[in-house]
Parts: structure tokens; sequence; C-alpha cells
């Protein structure tokens, strides 16, 4: 547990220096609304920090995300403790990962070194859309609105509880904690840049 509490402390402690979220543009006011555009939203870049634990072991580290129009997707890892930094890179269906060593892999031998080194199977095609505080279209699932807000505080779905415990000024995600039986990941984003569909 040494390696999972140092983890989540880490992310916990950033929490008090991290700056609020930018966005550009302007989010609607009703959740109806917002969630249709959050959904249909074409390019998004963010930057915070992630801690999981995965079983008995955990890590910790920078992140990076940048979702393009063409529908590419580019995710970095940056030094997170027991796994080393790790770049993955999704396209219309295609998956690649490239370590820090310069190693890279695609399609399954990607997906499963990705898991072998996380400790689970990372759901990235449904991550995209709830780390903008949405669920995936395309797959059932439950909300929780927060109470007098345009947002969620939580939801569940493809067998993931996603629960919200922070929003910045625009309305966008801070802290995420993403939990389903034996793994943990708890997100902190510090910056975002949105635009819309």
């Amino acid at each position: 547990m040494g390696r999972i509490g140092v983890a989540l402390l880490a992310c916990a402690t950033l929490a008090a220096c991290v700056s609020l979220p930018r966005t550009s543009p302007e989010l609607p006011a009703d959740w109806p609304a917002r969630r249709d555009f959050l959904q249909r939203v074409e390019r998004f870049d963010l930057q915070g920090r992630v801690a999981v634990a995965a079983g008995d072991e955990g890590f910790s580290g920078a992140l990076r995300w940048s979702v393009d129009t063409r529908g590419a997707s580019r995710l970095t890892l940056d030094g997170p403790l027991g796994i080393g930094g790790l770049e993955i890179e999704q396209q219309h269906g295609s998956l690649a990962m490239r370590t820090a060593a310069g190693e890279r892999l695609d399609g399954e031998a990607a997906r499963n070194a990705i898991e072998q080194r996380l400790g689970f199977a990372l759901p990235l095609g449904a991550l995209r859309y709830w780390v903008l505080g949405v669920p995936q279209p395309e797959l059932p699932g439950s909300e929780t609105p927060h109470e007098g807000a345009p947002w969620l505080d939580s939801l569940a779905q493809d067998g993931w509880q996603v629960a919200y415990a922070a929003y910045g000024a625009q309305g966008l995600p801070q802290r995420i904690t993403l939990t389903r039986p034996g793994v943990r990941v708890r997100l902190l984003v510090s910056d975002w840049t949105l635009s819309g569909s």
C-alpha cells in the first residue's frame, strides 16, 4: 500500500495548487443541452495529473491528452512511478503505444502492453467522454445530476463508476475519480482547451 498511498497523496496535494480550467466556447446553461454539446465536441486538450491504484500496485504521473478534429487521440503519461513514461495514440480504430525508451507497439500488442503496464484495460473510447463530464453516447449508463447545476455528480457506465468531485469556473471537470473492482483512477485537470462541435 506504500506506493499507492504515495501516488494518491501526491495527487491530493496537487489539488491545492491547481489552476482553474479555461475553455472556449461558452457551454450551454442546462444539462441536456450541455450533454449534447459536449458529446459532439471535436477537439480538446487537457493537462493534469493522474494517480492509479490497481490491485497492490500504484503509480502517479503527469498527464496530457489531445483529441483533434480528425478523431486522432494522443494520451501521454510522463514519468508515472512504476511504469515509465508512455504515449498512446488512437486514430480511426488503430492503436499504437510508444514508451519513453522509444519502443513502439501497434494494434493488439499495444493494447496488451498498455493493460500490462497499467494493471487494467484502459477504456479509451469511453474515457474520452468521461473526462468531459458526459457518458459515452453509444453505451447505456446512468447519470446522477448535480442539484442546482448543469453537470453531473457521477455516472455509471461500462462497469465503471465515475465521480466528479470538482468543476472549474467554466463548468468542465477538474477532479475525477474512476473506480471499478480492484481499480481506482484519480484525475486532476489543471488546464482545459476546448473547441466546439
